[in-house]
């Protein structure tokens, strides 16, 4: 008899449950009553809704299976996003349960955070990875090919209920890649504070070393990709921003040594762009929209020195990432951030 593998069940889109990976096989998202037999999916149902309501453990026996279900949550709030389930006979050995954890990313302020890891038998703190990040640096460690642009657009437009699967590489301090699953969906926190752009909640499924698949990504470049690259001058720095909250979303290209973007900036508090400057980038990027080019403006950006605003010149345009979302590209060059600083 075969040992009974671990199904990764996704409960993000209000409690429904679908089955998103088995093992660390990927799936289609299916709808967890469709993917199990009749006689096992009364007690898998149930089990799933007190690990989503409790955030525990669950264990009990019908029809003289096991079923267990464990929980992969948020371990700030406790909001469970998936759960591990396994129904078959004998104990289970979690050892054969693959790694998995939550993720959410706030839009408005562009932070996020993953949650601890369940299965594997791994911590983050031993692998050098940190916790919290903001968004553009947990996207610069994740190499998504050709969905990068797709997921940007989504990020920008935030339309509540959308859900995302994909996959992608992501790069680790101790150079051991890994191959992503990544299930997200978009949603809203609640309550009368919550942001414009609300949250995106997710899990990722560590589908195991992705050293020669990075490689591999890397060299086969899009011929956008390649072409954007030919056309930055050297020294140029290129932001890409959310239009409506000006948070930062992605470097096209290098990232200035000296401008505050990443987690521990956003622990400081503070936007990226002075809020006093926000309308000013909005209305002169759109005013780009139908001319040739910018001759720059100027723009206050907070710097490490200080983690004040410096005053430096840039150019703003709007980029497609869709026919119907654009983003805001901010670029400057080194020499205005030394001669700012």
């Amino acid at each position: 008899m075969s040992t009974p593998q671990w199904l990764l069940v996704d409960v993000l889109d209000d409690g429904r449950p679908f089955v998103v990976a088995v093992g660390d096989i990927p799936k289609k998202r299916v709808p967890l009553a469709s993917f199990l037999r009749s006689d096992d999916r009364s007690s898998a149902l149930s089990a799933v809704r007190e690990v989503r309501a409790m955030n525990r453990m669950v264990e009990l026996s019908s029809r003289g299976k096991s079923v267990v279900a464990e929980p992969i949550a948020e371990d700030v709030s406790g909001v469970v996003h998936g759960v591990w389930l396994r129904l078959g006979y004998g104990s289970p050995d979690s050892s054969c349960k693959p790694s998995a954890w939550a993720f959410t990313w706030d839009l408005d302020t562009g932070s996020g955070r993953r949650s601890a890891i369940v299965g594997g038998g791994q911590s983050w703190s031993s692998m050098g990875v940190d916790q919290n990040y903001s968004f553009a640096e947990g996207l610069s460690k994740l190499e998504l090919g050709s969905d990068k642009v797709g997921v940007l657009a989504d990020v920008i437009e935030g339309m509540p209920g959308r859900v995302l699967q994909l996959r992608g590489v992501e790069r680790r301090p101790d150079a051991d890649d890994r191959e992503l699953q990544i299930i997200a969906r978009f949603g809203c926190t609640g309550g009368d504070h919550s942001p414009r752009r609300g949250v995106l909640r997710g899990i990722s499924l560590d589908l195991g070393s992705a050293a020669m698949l990075s490689a591999e990504c890397s060299a086969n470049a899009s011929v956008a990709e390649a072409v954007a690259r030919s056309m930055r001058r050297s020294g140029e720095h290129r932001a890409v921003l959310d239009p409506e909250t000006l948070v930062l979303l992605h470097w096209d290209g290098e990232a200035p040594e000296n401008i505050l973007w990443q987690r521990f900036d956003l622990d400081a508090g503070g936007a990226f762009v002075h809020p006093d400057d926000a309308e000013m980038v909005r209305s002169t990027a759109r005013g780009m929209e139908e001319s040739t080019g910018s001759r720059g403006s100027s723009v206050r950006l907070r710097i490490r020195d200080g983690g004040g605003y410096v005053e430096m010149t840039a150019s703003m345009h709007t980029v497609g990432l869709s026919d119907a979302v654009t983003a805001i590209l901010l670029v400057f060059d080194e020499l205005a951030v030394e001669h700012a600083s």
